[in-house]
C-alpha cells in the first residue's frame, strides 16, 4: 500500500512539473510577443498575473466574441486630452460584484481604427462603491482599486494589449486616440428640444459682463430625464440641458415698448454620460452655432465649461426649474 502511494505520489510529483515546465515556457512565449507589456519592470507576480489575463482575453480580440460573452458596449470613446484616451467600454454587468479575478475582468476597452474595425487594448477591474464594505480599498495584481464617486465605482486599468506612455495601470494611454467616428468630443444636435419642459428664460442684459457675447434672452430646456434630476438632485445618464439664447429687438408701432425675440445666437448643450464624460465630472459640453447641427467646442473648451460647472452646487447644474 505504502508502496502505491509512493508509486502515484512520484507520478503526480511528475506531472506537476512537466505543468509548471508548459506554463513557464507560455510566460516566455507571452512575453517574446508582448514588447513594451511584458516584462512589465514591476516584478514577477505582476507578470505572472499579466500573461494570465492576456491569456484569458485573447480570445476578445474582436467586439463580436466579447459580446457574445455577456460583454456590452456601454460608452463611446472616453479620452482625455493631453494626456491620452481610454476608448470604448464594453461592460459584462454578471461579473460585477465584491470579488476580482484576474481571468474575468468586468471590462474590455477597445480602440476603433481608421478602418472601423475594432482592437482590444486592455481591460477594466470594477467593484460597485455601494457593496465594497471594507474600509481599504480593493486589490488585484497587488493594486489597489482607484475611487470614483462620481461614477459610484472602484475602478483599475489595466494596458494588457496595448502599451501605455504612463505605465501597466494608468487611466489613459496616449498612444490611443478616438478619432472623429462619434468619439467623446462629438455630441449629437438636440433635436426636438423646443417640445421639452421649459425649465426656465432669463435675459442677459448690457450690464452683464458677458453681454457682449452672451446678450439677449435664454430659454432652458430639458428632456425627461433630466427633469428628473431637478426634481432630485442627481442628474441621471442620458440627461440634458439646453440653453437656446436669442437675440432682442425692440418692438415697433403697436408693439413699441415690447422686447421681442430676434434670431437665435446660439445653442449650449449638456449631456449627462458618467462613462463618456468621466474626465469632466460625468457631463459633456457642447456649442452650436444659429444655423449648424454640429458642435464647434474644442476640447479645451469642453474642460473651461467643466471647470466652471463644478462650482454648481447641485451635480455640475447652476439652472433650477421652477416649481
Amino acid at each position: 500500500m505504502t508502496d502505491l502511494v509512493l508509486r502515484v505520489g512520484g507520478v503526480w510529483m511528475v506531472m506537476g512539473a512537466l505543468t509548471l515546465a508548459v506554463v513557464a515556457q507560455a510566460r516566455q512565449t507571452d512575453m517574446a510577443q508582448a514588447p513594451g507589456v511584458l516584462p512589465s519592470g514591476l516584478g514577477s507576480a505582476v507578470d505572472r498575473d499579466v500573461a494570465t489575463l492576456r491569456a484569458a482575453t485573447a480570445g476578445f480580440t474582436s467586439i463580436e466574441a466579447a459580446e457574445a460573452a455577456g460583454y456590452k458596449r456601454v460608452t463611446d470613446c472616453v479620452e482625455h486630452q493631453p494626456d491620452g484616451a481610454m476608448g470604448y467600454h464594453f461592460q459584462n454587468n454578471a461579473l460585477l460584484g465584491t470579488t476580482l479575478d484576474v481571468e474575468h475582468p468586468e471590462v474590455l476597452v477597445y480602440e476603433r481604427k481608421q478602418d472601423g474595425a475594432f482592437k482590444l487594448n486592455g481591460v477594466e477591474y470594477l467593484v460597485p462603491i455601494a457593496r465594497w464594505t471594507s474600509t481599504e480599498p480593493p486589490q488585484i495584481m497587488g493594486q489597489a482599486l482607484k475611487r470614483a464617486d462620481g461614477l459610484g465605482i472602484w475602478y483599475l486599468h489595466v494596458w494588457s494589449w496595448e502599451p501605455s506612455p504612463s505605465g501597466l495601470f494608468a487611466d489613459w494611454n496616449a498612444r490611443v486616440k478616438c478619432g472623429t467616428d462619434g468619439g467623446a468630443s462629438a455630441m449629437p444636435y438636440p433635436d426636438g428640444f423646443r417640445s421639452w419642459t421649459h425649465v426656465k428664460s432669463l435675459i442677459v442684459g448690457p450690464g452683464h459682463e458677458s453681454f457682449a457675447k452672451r446678450g439677449g434672452i435664454h430659454h432652458y430646456y430639458a428632456n425627461d430625464k433630466a427633469v428628473a434630476g431637478y426634481r432630485t438632485g442627481t442628474f441621471p445618464d442620458g440627461s440634458i440641458i439646453v440653453d437656446e439664447a436669442v437675440v432682442t429687438k425692440d418692438g415697433e408701432g403697436r408693439a413699441q415698448g415690447l422686447v421681442l425675440e430676434g434670431q437665435r445666437r446660439f445653442l449650449d448643450v449638456m449631456l449627462k454620460d458618467s462613462h463618456r464624460y468621466a474626465s469632466t465630472g460625468g457631463w459633456g459640453y457642447e456649442h452650436f452655432e444659429p444655423d449648424d447641427t454640429t458642435g464647434r467646442l474644442s476640447g479645451s473648451d469642453q474642460a473651461t465649461c467643466s471647470t466652471c460647472h463644478a462650482k454648481a452646487q447641485t451635480d455640475h447644474v447652476f439652472s433650477r426649474i421652477r416649481s
